[in-house]
């Protein structure tokens, strides 16, 4: 049950008073996105909508962003934090500063099924009995058993082999990798969510758009009446997701991505509402940013290929321009760059524009 309390910018109820909330966090956010310290106090965007940033343990980025939104008997998370401590009592925090507990917590809407957005669900489930929406083709990548744990690793270390990893590359994917360890703190979802659908037993003014790339059920969530949009990790302000390649995962991802984001194109969204980093206004143009990011990647990609007939993905990845040299990447950041570099390999290969050998490691040349 809400308790009275105060927020930190006032109740707004016009549609004004909300564009006005979302360019001072549009303004304010990038710069102390920049702070060691995540700033978890709830910005209150319009009546009975807030969001909450949950720090991340992550290198890169700091935060997800959830947004906590009025239903009639409680509220609606839409994203959930990583499964940390830290995360657990920002969201408390955040939450009490608005009135509400975890036990006031309805249902999660999950945007995919990444640990960041999904892996605090589960604790939240366990103290407030909120439900658990996932796209069901995300629900496929949720394991069951701990079981699993081995046979994950049998199937990503083959692929690292196939893709021309080093032998101590392959030997580190192990049972404390950040993949491996976050495999396994993921809930299975109560609540399947389809493409278009309406969801009108959680939140009625939020209509589902499939946009898989990211991850093969990621979603964003449309707010008509607010003409608000939240993407997920679809489309952010500043970086763009990874879009990689991963073993057990459905083939071009990387076609999907490009397939989704143009699926946005002319959506009468005022607002984008991103999981991360900040809020921004112009959806089309940071879609033809994003899709020209991605053409001018795939070029690289090609003059890579054709510069050194015969490279392994691996040596792909390494040969390309990332936020810093390559060999200077995290492990985990090196295995995101490599399966990034081979979803564009394949769109080059889907268009017969680059061939891989049948061998293992893949190489790769001009057709």
């Amino acid at each position: 049950m809400r308790v009275i309390c105060s927020s930190p910018i006032g109740r707004v109820n016009a549609p004004n008073r909300s564009a006005e909330a979302l360019s001072r966090l549009a303004e304010e956010w990038p710069i102390t996105s920049k702070s060691q310290h995540v700033d978890s106090t709830p910005a209150q965007i319009d009546s009975g909508l807030w969001a909450l940033r949950l720090p991340l343990p992550l290198e890169g980025l700091r935060y997800v962003v959830c947004y906590v939104r009025e239903v009639p008997k409680g509220i609606v998370l839409v994203d959930a934090g990583w499964n940390t401590p830290q995360s657990w009592e920002s969201l408390e925090s955040g939450l009490a500063q608005i009135g509400y507990a975890v036990r006031d917590v309805q249902a999660v809407v999950v945007t995919h099924a990444h640990p960041d957005h999904l892996g605090l669900a589960g604790p939240i489930r366990q103290e407030s009995g909120a439900r658990i929406c996932l796209h069901e083709r995300d629900a496929l990548l949720v394991p069951t058993p701990t079981t699993q744990l081995k046979d994950f690793l049998t199937s990503y270390r083959r692929f690292l082999t196939e893709c021309g990893a080093p032998l101590d590359e392959v030997m580190a994917v192990t049972e404390d990798m950040v993949e491996a360890v976050t495999y396994l703190d993921m809930p299975s979802p109560d609540r399947l969510m389809r493409d278009g659908e309406v969801l009108v037993d959680i939140d009625p003014s939020l209509r589902v758009i499939g946009t898989p790339g990211h991850s093969p059920g990621h979603v964003c969530l449309f707010d008509e009446k607010r003409r608000q949009v939240l993407t997920g990790d679809h489309v952010l302000p500043r970086v763009t997701p990874n879009v990689s390649r991963r073993p057990g995962q459905p083939p071009h991802p990387l076609a999907a991505y490009l397939a989704s984001l143009r699926l946005l194109l002319g959506l009468e969204a005022d607002w984008v509402l991103p999981a991360h980093e900040w809020p921004l206004r112009d959806l089309d143009g940071r879609v033809n940013a994003i899709l020209e990011h991605h053409d001018a990647r795939l070029i690289e990609t090609a003059n890579t290929v054709a510069a050194d007939p015969g490279l392994t993905t691996w040596s792909v990845a390494h040969q390309l321009p990332w936020s810093r040299p390559f060999e200077s990447l995290t492990s985990d950041m090196r295995r995101a760059a490599v399966g990034e570099a081979l979803a564009h390999l394949e769109w080059l290969e889907m268009k017969m524009i680059v061939r891989r050998s049948s061998g293992t490691p893949w190489t790769w040349q001009m057709v």
